[in-house]
């Protein structure tokens, strides 16, 4: 939610900056966030490396990409309606996996893939 509220002050520069990065999560191994955690956090406070990125974890990024980049666009071509719906949805998205550790996007991967035999991983906790 952090980067989400920059992106909302920086408006469509910024949204577009988040969406690169969620973007990134969807095609890296790992989130570039993963990459500063483990540098800056993990070896403060041990808790290992996050795990590479699971298929519903880059269909997430890949749904966050989306979002924001259509907020940007939509603040570009003064289409604000649509503009701040993407963002908000984001923006609870991204809260409510921060607070309960529930993702909305890796469960509608998970309606999705279970029909279709796509790869659906548990991480380890």
């Amino acid at each position: 939610p952090c980067a989400a509220v920059f992106a909302s002050t920086a408006g469509a520069p910024g949204l577009v900056a988040l969406a690169a990065t969620a973007l990134a999560g969807a095609v890296l191994p790992r989130h570039p966030f993963d990459y500063v955690y483990r540098r800056l956090v993990e070896p403060v406070v041990r808790t290992g490396a996050a795990p590479t990125n699971t298929p519903q974890r880059r269909f997430a990024c890949s749904m966050a990409a989306v979002m924001l980049f259509g907020a940007a666009i939509g603040f570009w071509l003064d289409i604000d309606l649509l503009a701040w719906l993407l963002g908000l949805s984001f923006l609870a998205a991204a809260t409510t996996v921060t607070l309960t550790n529930w993702c909305l996007p890796s469960f509608i991967y998970g309606l999705i893939a279970r029909p279709l035999r796509l790869p659906i991983e548990q991480v380890p906790r």
